[in-house]
């Protein structure tokens, strides 16, 4: 803001700018997330592989988590169909 606390368009800019720019990285990292299902749904290792290999080590481990709960859930909602 300038002295007179008139609003800085460039401020707001910027601002926004840093938000859609955070927002575009989170929708990425989720779009990979689903496409490393995807293929380990359909069970092509190599491009599973592939995705994998274009994540950062955080999105393997997020990924890998979210597996092992999907892997859980599954499993426990198969036997209470089964019981």
């Amino acid at each position: 803001m300038t002295s007179s606390s008139t609003p800085d368009p460039s401020e707001d800019i910027a601002a926004a700018f840093t938000r859609l720019t955070k927002s575009f990285a989170s929708v990425s990292r989720t779009l990979a997330a689903q496409n490393a299902m995807g293929w380990a749904y359909q069970g092509n290792l190599a491009r599973l592989e592939e995705v994998l290999a274009r994540m950062d080590a955080e999105q393997v481990r997020g990924l890998s988590a979210a597996a092992a709960l999907l892997e859980g859930a599954a499993d426990a909602e198969l036997a209470r169909r089964t019981a």
